[in-house]
């Protein structure tokens, strides 16, 4: 409501196709911002278009969906990433720097969770995905010591 009263001259679509077969003239790149189950199909509408896509995660229901998107980014020539904030953290530069020295020794395995709130609840759950693709908030790191460590 106040987006609309704040601009008022701007035009609000309730269906993205309607808004791609429109506006898509008038734009190079877009951002996919909407509920999760939507991010893959809007992605690859845009990228059908020949429009850079900026998605935030996670990016694909499943691995099928997320390769499908990048045989659509190589296709048409645009360029493609993955909204991912709990990567650029000061914590994730920290574990990056203490790797690098060889402080932490040699990395064998890497957990990934996400923290997300329950429909209806308050409490919170974690969630831990086997692959980081689906983006990260809280890591667990097991690692092998390097000999002398």
């Amino acid at each position: 409501v106040k987006s609309r009263q704040r601009y008022p001259k701007a035009k609000y679509y309730k269906d993205y196709r309607e808004m791609l077969d429109k506006e898509h003239k008038y734009f190079d790149a877009c951002s996919v911002s909407t509920p999760d189950h939507m991010h893959a199909v809007q992605a690859m509408a845009a990228m059908q278009l020949g429009k850079h896509v900026y998605v935030q995660k996670p990016i694909a229901h499943d691995i099928f969906e997320a390769r499908m998107m990048t045989e659509a980014a190589r296709k048409h020539n645009v360029v493609t990433q993955m909204g991912n904030q709990g990567a650029s953290g000061d914590g994730v530069r920290k574990l990056q720097d203490w790797y690098n020295a060889g402080l932490i020794g040699d990395v064998h395995t890497v957990y990934c969770y996400t923290l997300e709130r329950l429909v209806g609840l308050r409490n919170r759950r974690f969630r831990r995905y086997g692959l980081s693709y689906y983006g990260t908030r809280f890591c667990s790191i097991r690692f092998g010591l390097s000999s002398g460590s």
